[in-house]
């Protein structure tokens, strides 16, 4: 996320069962990769994949070294969340979970995330797309959840934007790369998708749309994009 407009962004953190059905893997897969979470904000991912054996960093503007501006930050964004669900519910219809349902999956994901981030911070870096301070293909799989797309109406994370940030996230990936999920902030799937799609295309990046499920939005959509085989 751009330094410079990351307040505009909340961060909202979830659990490896709810990545597990974002981005349609199962962890036990991964046992053995190195994986980033970017933006990784307060998610328990990190701490729950190397618990697994999954060597997992996370990478966001958000990752004060104070915890306690951690924490502040993270309680301040889960109530804006709680306080904009009417609108998202209204969206998804019949489909949309309860309130206090997403409330407390995302106070469960900042728990854990919180415990780890003060026992291991070296999992976590404090660092914004659309650079990152990584080598190339320093990872086999890169996630990144909740925040690509979702933001785009915002002018700071404009077109140019999105495409810079996905080919960030290509360069440092050495397998695969899942951003989800594709869907605006009105519903449906972005504006951006099928420009990015098409200059992925030309760039000779394999990169396609798979269905998922996302607890919170529902049927939505996942970006996929992988490296050829040499």
């Amino acid at each position: 996320m751009a330094d410079s407009v990351s307040t505009s962004v909340c961060v909202y953190g979830r659990t490896l069962a709810q990545y597990e059905q974002i981005f349609d893997f199962q962890a036990t897969a991964l046992q053995g990769d190195r994986v980033l979470d970017c933006s990784g904000g307060p998610a328990s991912f990190v701490a729950e994949a190397n618990a697994l054996g999954i060597t997992a960093i996370g990478v966001d503007p958000a990752y004060d070294p104070d915890p306690e501006v951690v924490r502040q930050r993270i309680e301040a964004d889960i109530d804006t969340v709680v306080q904009l669900f009417p609108i998202i519910s209204a969206q998804l219809g019949d489909a949309a979970p309860e309130s206090s349902v997403v409330e407390g999956s995302a106070r469960q994901a900042a728990a854990g995330f919180l415990a780890d981030f003060e026992a291991n911070r070296d999992r976590y870096i404090q660092a914004a797309l659309p650079v990152l301070p990584f080598d190339d293909r320093q990872f086999d799989r890169v996630l990144c959840g909740n925040f690509l797309f979702i933001y785009a109406s915002d002018d700071g994370f404009n077109y140019p934007f999105h495409y810079q940030s996905v080919l960030e996230l290509y360069r440092v990936s050495d397998r695969e790369v899942r951003i989800s999920p594709t869907r605006g902030s009105g519903g449906g799937s972005h504006a951006y998708v099928e420009q990015l799609l098409s200059d992925l295309t030309a760039a000779g990046i394999p990169a396609e749309l798979k269905a998922v499920r996302d607890p919170v939005y529902g049927e939505t959509q996942m970006l996929l994009l992988t490296r050829p085989a040499e």
